[in-house]
C-alpha cells in the first residue's frame, strides 16, 4: 500500500506522519476531533511498516498513546466516520488501517 501525494509520487513515512499529524490539527481547531482523538489518532502512522502496511492492535496503539483500548476504539471510529481513516478486518483481532487525506477544495470552494 502507498500512499500517493498531489504529484502521485509515493510520500514517505516521515511525510505521511507530518502531513496526518496536520490533518487532524485542522479536524481539532475545526470541532470535528477532541483533543484526546486527535492524540491517539496521531500514532497510527507509527505502525507503518516498510511495506507500506499499518497493522497495530488497540492494546499496542493504547500503549504508545498512554489511551485506554476503549478511547483507542473511540477515536478510531470518529476517524471512519470523517473518512480520514479505512480499516480492513484482518482476522479476530486485528485489521490493517490506511490513512486517507481528503482532497481540499482550492480558495475554500
Amino acid at each position: 500500500m502507498a500512499i500517493l501525494s498531489k504529484t502521485s509520487r509515493p510520500m514517505t513515512k516521515w511525510q505521511i506522519i507530518r502531513r496526518f499529524q496536520a490533518l487532524l490539527r485542522r479536524f481539532r481547531l475545526e470541532g470535528k476531533l477532541t483533543h484526546g482523538e486527535a492524540h491517539v489518532l496521531a500514532v497510527l502512522p507509527e505502525f507503518m511498516g516498510d511495506d507500506g502496511v499499518i497493522s497495530p492492535s488497540h492494546e499496542a496503539m493504547a500503549d504508545i498513546s498512554g489511551a485506554s483500548r476503549r478511547t483507542i476504539i473511540n477515536a478510531l471510529n470518529r476517524a471512519y466516520a470523517l473518512g480520514i481513516v479505512k480499516h480492513t478486518p484482518r482476522g479476530r483481532a486485528s485489521n490493517t488501517y490506511e490513512i486517507i487525506f481528503p482532497v481540499l477544495s482550492e480558495g475554500g470552494k
